[in-house]
C-alpha cells in the first residue's frame, strides 16, 4: 500500500465524513475543523513515526488527500536526514 492510500485509510478510519469516509477525489477539499485536523496529526504520528507539530503547520496542508500526503511525505524525509 503506498503512503496515499495509507493516508486515505487513516481518514477514512477516523470517521470523519459521511459515506463510510470514502474520500473519492485526492485533491478535493476536507473542510477539516481544529479537531479533526488534531486527531489524523496524532494518527500520522502513530503510525509513520514521524512528529509533527501542531501549533506551526500550516493548516493548508489539511486541505485535501494529496496536501496531506505532501506533508507526511515531507516529515518522513526529515527523519530519514
Amino acid at each position: 500500500m503506498n503512503l496515499l492510500q495509507q493516508i486515505k485509510e487513516l481518514v477514512r478510519q477516523a470517521r470523519l465524513f459521511p459515506h463510510d469516509g470514502e474520500v473519492d477525489d485526492d485533491d478535493a477539499s476536507l473542510l477539516l475543523d481544529s479537531m479533526s485536523t488534531i486527531l489524523l496529526i496524532t494518527s500520522f504520528e502513530d503510525k509513520f513515526g514521524i512528529t509533527i507539530d501542531y501549533r506551526t503547520v500550516d493548516l493548508n496542508s489539511f486541505q485535501s488527500i494529496r496536501s496531506i500526503e505532501q506533508l507526511v511525505a515531507s516529515h518522513m524525509q526529515e527523519g530519514v536526514r
